[in-house]
């Protein structure tokens, strides 16, 4: 056999060996990722567990005292004093200022002698009508200008009350639009008075919602004044707004010490029922092909589940949803890489 012979042979003997060789073992690298693409995918899980929250419906509102009243002049006259300022705390019964006095007293002491007299004058007139001396029409004339002269006494007396005018309940000074000296009449603004013993929130609640709104619900307040507050709603407006078509609804808040300021705006948060609900990032929402929004899981076989969920309300954090099951182990990484139904291998997450 020539030499040409015998290296082609080698060269063949070398090719099959190599060929069996790869046949027979695999490289350690290869062994590894096929042995990789059998185990299941690895994911994070973390258990959730539900929890009874309020459901609310948010509004937007507006503060407002519980009474707001103009005190007006009541009768005529030159306002001498003026006892309250701007700002001043009163009291049911307060004197807040004076209007001169006049000739009201002069009149009550001649109308309180006419009356003496026209009495006198029906007694004796009576006496003699009893004993058929005295028509009835002139005992009718003098009991009529009897009665004239009560309504007259009572009038002035009135007339001097109102000379000193009163508050009519505890509040705070808002304005004096009075000052001395001014000559007022009738029906004249004087000054303003606000009852801010409880800080009422007027809200427009929705036609669709109104039947979720009762008396006696509690509501989250958050004042742009920086204050949060809780509050009751107190009352409902049985009929809607003709312009909006929103119906009236009021919320109470205790203000014994006057520190909430009325005038702001706030947004309520009525709670008008509770639910089961679990508390998640919106980061761990998968979306279906067809468009459902929910959340992946994996049970007790470490298969992947698919919840559909709704949305219950959310806040700067997270939100509330309804739908999974009381207790749950959310998948919150790696969801993106798994389907419902593959097999996984859970991973607990670790305590933050």
């Amino acid at each position: 056999m020539n030499k040409s012979s015998v290296f082609a042979l080698l060269f063949v003997c070398l090719i099959v060996g190599w060929m069996l060789s790869g046949m027979v073992g695999e490289d350690p690298e290869q062994k590894k990722e096929n042995t990789d693409k059998t185990q299941p995918f690895a994911v994070e899980v973390s258990q959730s567990i539900a929890r009874e929250v309020p459901v609310s419906i948010v509004i937007q509102g507006q503060t407002v005292p519980e009474r707001s009243l103009q005190v007006k002049a009541q009768t005529n006259g030159r306002i001498e004093k003026i006892l309250v300022e701007e700002g001043d705390a009163v009291s049911g019964g307060d004197i807040l200022l004076s209007i001169n006095m006049e000739d009201r007293f002069i009149q009550l002491e001649q109308q309180l002698a006419l009356y003496e007299a026209r009495k006198k004058n029906y007694q004796r007139l009576s006496a003699l009508a009893n004993k058929q001396y005295q028509s009835e029409s002139e005992l009718d004339t003098a009991l009529a200008n009897l009665k004239a002269s009560e309504a007259a006494i009572a009038r002035i007396r009135s007339d001097i009350s109102f000379v000193n005018p009163t508050a009519p309940f505890n509040g705070v000074v808002q304005s004096v639009s009075a000052e001395v000296g001014d000559v007022v009449s009738i029906g004249d603004p004087m000054l303003e008075l606000v009852d801010t013993s409880v800080l009422v929130v007027q809200v427009q609640v929705a036609q669709q919602r109104i039947n979720q709104v009762k008396t006696g619900l509690t509501a989250d307040i958050a004042l742009a004044t920086g204050e949060r507050v809780t509050g009751e709603v107190r009352f409902v407006a049985p009929h809607a707004s003709s312009a909006s078509r929103t119906y009236l609804a009021e919320i109470g808040i205790p203000n014994p010490d006057g520190q909430l300021k009325s005038g702001s705006s706030a947004t309520v948060s009525l709670h008008v029922d509770t639910k089961q609900a679990h508390y998640v990032s919106p980061a761990l929402f998968s979306l279906t092909e067809d468009g459902k929004i929910g959340l992946k899981s994996v049970n007790d076989n470490n298969q992947v589940v698919f919840h559909e969920v709704s949305l219950l309300q959310s806040d700067n954090d997270g939100v509330w949803v309804t739908g999974l099951p009381e207790r749950v182990n959310l998948i919150t990484t790696g969801q993106g890489f798994v389907e419902a139904g593959n097999t996984v291998t859970p991973v607990e997450k670790a305590a933050p």
